[in-house]
């Protein structure tokens, strides 16, 4: 009887066998492997993972685990596997395995912060599971290891292979970028991540402290717009990046699911009324003004329906209301500098610069773009372009106000003693926020030649590490990478010194510019003088520009001093070279030239500028110094003049220049400081 129920029974156990044979090797059928070298550092496996989409939670890891769910599975064939918004719950697999003899650590880093679940599932040989579960749901302190990424340590055994299984969830872009770190380099590159990033952010505060110390001097609302819309584009990469969720608000993860929702629409609404301020739309463009204001509403509505609205709702319709925003501010700011509005012309470089970073981010978070280092932080590289530009703006903006502001001076004498008050308290605080700005760019230079010198110590000790290795190949290679790699952070470090350096002497001329008194004397070298207004005018004029015209110095023997406010005197020499520059270039020849001397003539001091370029018509030589010249390329000049006379000397037109003779101006200063008499505070600008 036994025997023959067991003759019976292997007919089924031999088809049980064959449909186990089957079940694994269906549920293993699109599994990828990663074999970890230990001597690799990073190591992204988005390319080698399978992945399912199923409703939200709708099944569990035992589930996934069954022969139904395995044989569903599809590769991701994505370097970053990214499926633009999405409710679904995406689960992940593949299998990490250490050929080696000793034991072994990586963690796994998933660098999209705004995921709202994610967990992972470390599945061994025995069956034993080891979970982690997180996401940007749940509080920060709650994480496995405390970064600003998802990160998740993973320790092998000799010759083991696991099973990596991870289920994310988020209402934002599903991204998952996944990548196993040794985690001394993680550590290592967080230090250097976590120092370009507190530039970044340096560089943002900066501009929101000093702009919003400037809009409580003049009371202007295009400076409250501008810091909101800085602070707001600040938060907004701070929010995608988890910046802000490590450091700003870790304790409150409700608020870490809305801030993207909240922070791009109001920064947004923002911009538009920053535009509208410094492009004057209503009067400049009274049909497209409308039309912004109408937006900015919405996008207001939108932000404030951030708190109340869930997010998978509200995100898209606020990406598409703030591109629309996009397009008609850069459109406005096109055709303002086609009409010659010369702060048009900063604004559209500007929003060009941070809106096509912001777009390539906006097109990566819905899939349309692939996720790379490039659209992954474009919005913060165009954000640092855009404040650079956009403070030249501001200062034309201000040059603007202040410009009429000396015009309705001449027209209303009575008015005098009030406006230099005024201007005496704007100019005192205007010099304070200069003065604060030096703590913070000495932070920056210090922290950065202290980091120099850690990289150079730290060079020599990798390079004494490969002493005696030079026959390995495998070695030096690794040698020839570190050192290329220190090379770069080398430069990088050089630039950013440099940088720092460069805005140190900005706030020192700034300063100087805003002395109260106008009577910051110091006993000057006019060729010293005379070569800074060349490298501020070489600035100002780009070098390519400026390096088309032939510079020629020509200088006393004798020793030349002056008893000047060496601010206000560069300025004024900077206007004039500037304008000499313009003009030599004018003239379709093969060598502009501009000739700068400085010389000695009856105790007095001497600086003539000349330059080769178009001869100044009759017409414009009567009101070359006339403060409504504005039309003219030089319309500093009355400025210049302003300042040259309040240091006691005086500047004139020698000659108006013909097709023999060169354009030429003749500055005159005293050996010995001027008169006592305090400068009109309106016309130090």
């Amino acid at each position: 009887m036994a025997i023959g129920l067991k003759i019976r029974l292997q007919p089924l156990a031999s088809l049980l066998l064959v449909t186990c044979i089957l079940t694994c090797t269906t549920a293993t059928s699109f599994a990828g492997k990663v074999t970890i070298l230990p001597s690799e550092e990073i190591i992204n496996i988005g390319s080698d993972v399978d992945y399912l989409s199923v409703p939200a939670d709708s099944i569990n890891l035992q589930q996934f685990r069954s022969a139904e769910y395995q044989s569903k599975l599809k590769p991701t064939e994505m370097d970053t596997p990214s499926f633009g918004y999405t409710s679904d719950t995406y689960w992940f697999q593949t299998e990490l395995a250490h050929n080696g003899n000793q034991e072994m650590s990586r963690t796994l880093v998933v660098s999209y912060p705004l995921l709202d679940k994610i967990n992972v599932y470390i599945v061994r040989p025995q069956g034993h599971v080891t979970a982690f579960k997180t996401g940007d749901s749940k509080p920060f302190a709650e994480r496995p290891e405390l970064h600003r990424y998802f990160t998740f340590p993973i320790d092998f055994q000799p010759r083991e292979t696991v099973t990596l299984v991870i289920e994310a969830t988020s209402t934002s872009s599903m991204q998952v970028p996944m990548e196993l770190w040794l985690p001394d380099k993680l550590h290592h590159n967080d230090k250097e991540s976590l120092l370009a990033q507190g530039i970044y952010y340096g560089i943002m505060l900066i501009m929101v402290i000093y702009n919003l110390f400037i809009f409580f001097v003049v009371r202007s609302p295009g400076y409250l717009y501008y810091v909101i819309y800085v602070a707001g584009v600040a938060l907004v990469q701070a929010s995608i990046s988890g910046i802000g969720y490590q450091f700003l608000w870790e304790e409150n993860s409700w608020f870490q699911q809305i801030t993207t929702a909240f922070f791009v629409p109001s920064s947004a609404c923002a911009a538009i009324w920053f535009s509208i301020v410094l492009l004057r739309t209503p009067t400049n463009n009274p049909k497209a003004h409308k039309a912004l204001v109408g937006t900015s509403i919405v996008l207001g509505i939108l932000s404030i329906g951030s708190f109340f609205i869930p997010y998978a709702t509200i995100i898209k319709p606020t990406l598409l209301v703030t591109v629309i925003g996009v397009v008609m501010v850069l459109s406005i700011g096109i055709i303002n500098w086609q009409r010659n509005i010369d702060a048009a012309k900063y604004f559209t470089l500007a929003w060009i610069s941070f809106l096509s970073g912001a777009l390539i981010l906006i097109l990566n978070k819905v899939g349309i773009l692939p996720v790379n280092i490039f659209t992954e932080n474009g919005m913060q590289i165009g954000s640092v372009l855009e404040v650079s530009l956009l403070s030249f703006a501001l200062a034309y903006r201000m040059n603007t106000l202040q410009a009429e502001k000396i015009a309705a001076e001449q027209k209303s004498q009575q008015l005098q003693g009030a406006l230099n008050t005024e201007l005496k308290t704007k100019l005192n605080i205007f010099s304070s926020v200069a003065h604060e700005l030096n703590n913070p760019l000495n932070y920056v230079s210090v922290g950065t030649q202290n980091l120099r010198r850690q990289v150079a110590q730290l060079h020599t000790i990798v390079s004494k590490i490969f002493v005696g290795a030079e026959d390995n190949e495998n070695a030096m290679e690794v040698k020839r990478a570190l050192d290329k790699t220190f090379d770069e952070h080398s430069r990088t470090l050089e630039d950013t010194l440099f940088g720092a350096q460069r805005a140190a002497d900005v706030v020192a001329e700034m300063r100087g510019l805003t002395e109260v008194d106008g009577k910051l004397l110091r006993t000057s070298d006019p060729k010293d003088l005379i070569e800074a207004a060349v490298r501020r005018a070489r600035d100002i004029l780009s070098a390519d520009k400026f390096d088309q015209v032939n510079i020629d110095y020509d200088y006393d023997e004798v020793d030349l001093e002056v008893e000047v406010n060496p601010y206000l005197v560069t300025h004024a020499l900077t206007n004039i070279i500037t304008n000499a520059v313009r003009y030599a270039l004018t003239q379709n020849q093969q060598m502009p030239q501009v000739k700068l001397h400085a010389h000695m003539f009856e105790d007095m001091v001497h600086m003539v500028v000349a330059n080769n370029g178009e001869p100044i018509p009759t017409e414009m030589m009567e009101k070359i110094f006339d403060d409504g010249a504005s039309d003219n390329p030089v319309n500093n000049l009355s400025v210049s003049r302003s300042l040259i006379r309040q240091q006691g000397g005086d500047l004139e037109l020698k000659q108006a220049g013909s097709q023999t003779a060169p354009v030429e101006f003749q500055i005159t200063l005293p050996k010995t400081a001027g008169g006592d008499e305090p400068p009109a505070l309106s016309e130090v600008i």
